[in-house]
């Protein structure tokens, strides 16, 4: 298990897209010694927006996945609470 972290995070610290939350590094997590990855923060969360918006932030989220498979990675877990959204500009939502 320890191994697939450090494989994720090696293989997540080369990926750089505006659609794929930026790594920055590992860090020790509790008292457990145990390891936690530090990403890019992402404000807002989940968020009730209209309908435009939510395209944008579904596009957002397929022009992430396309580079991901373009670099032979698969998600595996893709569902709305892994994805980060950035409200500050209202017209323009940024989806990670």
């Amino acid at each position: 298990m320890i191994a697939d972290f450090w494989k994720e995070a090696l293989i997540f610290s080369a990926l750089h897209h505006p659609n794929v939350v930026s790594f920055y590094g590992i860090v020790r997590d509790g008292p457990d010694g145990s390891f936690a990855t530090v990403t890019e923060f992402m404000v807002n969360g989940s968020l009730t927006i209209d309908r435009r918006k939510r395209l944008i932030i579904a596009m957002d989220s397929a022009f992430g996945m396309k580079y991901l498979h373009g670099k032979n990675i698969v998600h595996f877990d893709l569902k709305c609470e892994n994805l980060l959204v950035n409200m500050r500009d209202p017209h323009r939502p940024i989806c990670k």
